[in-house]
């Protein structure tokens, strides 16, 4: 038997949490224990309780990278972890879109959960911001790697039609018909009300 290690001050504050906020924050630590990923990719959250949760369940021997644009978003995300949960966390700052392109793409480095959060691309970047997101998520991912995309559902349906309708056609457009991808949205009610996203599988 195995003696469990002691616990950290992050994971005592994060255990036996649950309301309209920690799920979504969960969503990607959920999908990481059941695919068994050893490292999380996270882009651009609000905070850092996803990352939190993520690297809990990746376990020692895993990691969490997580992408913010601004320092001060890279300070709210350091402020959600302590020293021992913080070492398994590679945060990058800057532009998203740009940093990804620093990551490596090889065999010991592809990410078995992807978790994108839109709301400030969608709103703030470019039309093919998002399907830029799936690109990468495609390079950085395998057969089996779960991407995640927030923000995708708005009033029960999906927001193409809300301020960032367009950069969220784009992507669902490309989900829908890429050879690579299996998706769909699922609607969720939390802190944002009647939200939503969009949860696909690299199929090969």
């Amino acid at each position: 038997m195995t003696t469990p290690g002691p616990i950290s001050a992050t994971e005592t504050r994060l255990a036996g949490t649950f309301d309209e906020r920690s799920a979504g924050d969960k969503l990607a630590s959920v999908m990481a224990r059941t695919v068994g990923a050893k490292r999380v990719l996270i882009v651009d959250p609000v905070d850092g309780e996803s990352t939190a949760h993520a690297v809990r369940a990746v376990g020692p021997r895993g990691r969490v990278v997580t992408l913010v644009a601004t320092e001060a978003a890279a300070d709210t995300v350091r402020s959600s972890l302590d020293e021992e949960l913080a070492a398994r966390v590679d945060l990058m700052v800057g532009e998203p879109l740009t940093t990804l392109a620093r990551i490596r793409a090889d065999d010991d480095s592809l990410f078995g959960v992807i978790d994108l959060h839109l709301r400030r691309i969608a709103r703030d970047g470019p039309v093919d911001a998002g399907a830029q997101y799936v690109e990468w998520a495609l390079v950085l991912g395998r057969p089996g790697t779960v991407l995640i995309a927030d923000g995708v559902v708005g009033d029960g349906a999906v927001d193409t039609d809300g301020p960032a309708g367009d950069t969220l056609r784009a992507m669902l457009n490309l989900v829908a018909a890429h050879p690579r991808l299996d998706g769909t949205a699922v609607q969720t009610v939390g802190v944002h009300g009647r939200d939503g996203l969009l949860l696909a599988v690299i199929t090969d």
